[in-house]
């Protein structure tokens, strides 16, 4: 009992302060000003996509409807391999959209190899990439523009939302996403920038001195990961942002097996860390929801008392709740905490599930 109760009180208190270091990190970008106006930069938009024929157009018209002079940003879409009607569609918007590049993977294989041929045959600096089933801001490039002036960064890490429904797996999804998404914001704002997401991000392709190798092509996920702690290993400036203005918004998967397949291609990048905050970040959450699921499993099949899963537990319910609870409230989505009880306690469950599959099944991007 002694040993366990230090293994409790061990990752009660490291789970816990880091929830709470995330939690000031939101504080602190939700009182940030916005950054006065200043001369746009050209900027190059990079999609990778593979089989999105139900959502390119939707994209492209979101991106058509930016707030951005024309003759300042290309858009760059790499079809990696796709087997399905992207030739009309893309086809079509090249007659609509003079600044579209449309590119084609030749005898490679990837997303990282797609996203790779898109930035070095970009025609400007600065690379904003994201994906094929987002919604993108109409002052999205303005945002990321002044940023990039306003704090001299290399890399730029941007809010990225799921589109809610009254559907309640998709309501799961989307407290889910934004536990993730706050995390790595107030993370980076804290100075231990760990995560990333290509849907929403930004980077001066010189100062990086971009390649391939800085995706690391050991995983076919984590392209965006990979890249952020390459920016770190080098020793350049890395920010972020809260602004409603910088928001990309995504869909959120359509079933139980495509989210757990999902959740398991984030968490088989893990096995290739070498930053050090992302590994002890995967170390605390996994290690904390194991320590939660053997209490349960003592509890049930032992004389455990009961005060053994409430103290990690309730530890969880607190510090949880501070972080989406400021963090959606600073995108207006309060209601999403709805669903917060529910997900607290399935949340441990899929967490197992999702790193078995991440290092027990082969894992590909799609």
């Amino acid at each position: 009992m002694t040993v366990l109760l230090i293994i409790v009180v061990i990752l009660c208190i490291a789970y816990g302060a880091m929830v709470v270091i995330f939690w000031i990190g939101v504080i602190k970008l939700k009182k940030e000003k916005a950054t006065a106006s200043v001369e746009k930069i050209p900027i190059s938009i990079v999609v990778a996509f593979r089989n999105e024929e139900n959502n390119l157009s939707a994209l492209l018209s979101s991106i058509e409807k930016l707030n951005y002079p024309r003759n300042l940003y290309e858009v760059i879409l790499v079809n990696d391999n796709s087997s399905d009607n992207w030739e009309t569609i893309t086809g079509e918007w090249e007659k609509r959209m003079p600044n579209l590049k449309v590119l084609s993977l030749k005898t490679e294989m990837g997303k990282k190899q797609a996203l790779a041929l898109g930035v070095e045959t970009a025609s400007f600096n600065h690379i904003v990439t994201t994906d094929a089933d987002c919604f993108i801001q109409t002052d999205w490039l303005v945002y990321i523009s002044k940023e990039f002036t306003a704090s001299n960064s290399s890399l730029i890490i941007g809010p990225v939302i799921l589109h809610p429904s009254n559907n309640l797996f998709d309501l799961f999804q989307v407290l889910e996403h934004s536990s993730l998404t706050a995390s790595t914001l107030g993370g980076c704002k804290m100075g231990i920038p760990f995560m990333a997401s290509s849907a929403n991000l930004a980077f001066n392709k010189k100062e990086l001195d971009f390649n391939l190798n800085m995706f690391n092509t050991n995983t076919p996920s984590g392209d965006d990961v990979f890249l952020l702690h390459s920016v770190i290993e080098k020793g350049l400036k890395v920010s972020c942002h809260l602004n409603p203005c910088g928001i990309v918004e995504t869909k959120p998967v359509n079933s139980v097996k495509a989210f757990l397949n999902q959740r398991a291609r984030w968490a088989s990048k893990s096995k290739h860390y070498k930053n050090a905050a992302a590994i002890n970040v995967a170390l605390i959450v996994v290690g904390f929801n194991a320590l939660l699921l053997v209490l349960l499993g003592c509890l049930i099949f032992s004389d455990l008392n009961r005060i053994w899963l409430a103290i990690p537990f309730g530890t969880k319910l607190a510090v949880d709740f501070l972080l989406l609870n400021s963090y959606l409230g600073a995108i207006g989505r309060r209601k999403m905490l709805l669903v917060f009880i529910p997900l607290q306690l399935i949340y441990p469950f899929y967490i197992a599930i999702a790193f078995a599959l991440a290092f027990f099944k082969p894992i590909k991007w799609k």
